[in-house]
């Protein structure tokens, strides 16, 4: 019995479960106690008065303290991972004036045409983030679903603190991108995600071999790594997710035709990002 009451208690219902429960196992061992004393009287009515006074006082001595009643609801957002949370409720907002996000320019890592996507999902990613290389794949079944009703771009947001080797593997991408241009960068993105273990476990040297791997010139690509020259590109992309409250990876802005966009923060699974792209589509 007392298990049962301190659960109902934690769990959100306060003072109104206890007391309810209370009296009602009051009331039960009371009729039992009278039904073994056959010269006690009961009266069912004023048992039922008593009961609902007590209830009554409960919910009023709950609502009096400031202890809420748990509400169940059937408007709650799906929860999502993110590297800031073990679950992070996606946050959706149409007000373009509050994501001033970089325009899209030919520097930037595109799948699919911007002139005939309806919504262009602009990913902040970072590549030793275990839910980045999970979405990653997410993604390339949302493009393999809608063809070019859809395009997804992909910026740098290495998450520095949790994984300081991941802002040596976007200038690595970037490398391949220099020699293989639109397609080196995603068959090289591909190749990282693919040997990682994530969460800052990929060794420096395999960034050579992912390289080697992919077709590309390892000396050119060990050249332009050292050199550092594309630092200053990471650098903006994070400034960028930075301005627009980027926190964590992944995320995702679905940008309409008219402008509008929607932040999703966090590794939607297939079903809840169609949900939201279908949405958009309409």
């Amino acid at each position: 019995m007392y298990s049962s009451i301190f659960t109902s208690f934690f769990q959100g219902q306060g003072y109104y479960t206890l007391i309810s429960v209370l009296s009602f196992n009051y009331y039960k061992s009371k009729i039992f106690s009278m039904e073994l004393n056959t010269n006690i009287q009961i009266s069912k009515g004023g048992l039922l008065v008593s009961v609902i006074a007590l209830v009554g006082f409960g919910y009023l001595l709950a609502t009096t303290t400031g202890i809420p009643a748990k509400v169940a609801t059937n408007d709650q957002k799906p929860v999502v991972q993110n590297e800031q949370a073990a679950a992070v409720a996606a946050t959706t907002t149409t007000d373009t004036n509050k994501i001033n996000y970089a325009p899209l320019t030919p520097d930037d890592h595109i799948i699919g045409d911007l002139t005939t996507a309806k919504v262009i999902l602009v990913e902040y990613s970072d590549l030793e983030c275990p839910y980045c290389k999970v979405f990653h794949e997410t993604l390339k079944t949302v493009v393999a679903t809608y063809g070019n009703k859809i395009a997804w771009v992909y910026r740098h947001f290495p998450l520095d603190s949790l994984h300081p080797k991941a802002r040596k593997e976007a200038e690595a991408s970037e490398c391949a991108w220099e020699q293989g241009g639109n397609d080196g960068f995603w068959k090289y993105a591909d190749k990282i995600f693919s040997i990682t273990p994530s969460n800052n476990g990929l060794a420096p040297e395999l960034l050579s071999y992912a390289a080697e791997k992919n077709g590309l010139d390892v000396k050119k690509f060990d050249e332009c790594l050292a050199s550092g020259r594309y630092a200053e590109k990471i650098q903006k992309s994070v400034e960028d997710g930075n301005r627009i409250g980027v926190e964590g990876t992944p995320y995702t802005l679905l940008i309409t035709k008219d402008g509008t966009a929607k932040p999703l923060s966090g590794a939607y699974k297939f079903e809840q990002l169609q949900a939201q792209i279908d949405i958009l589509l309409k």
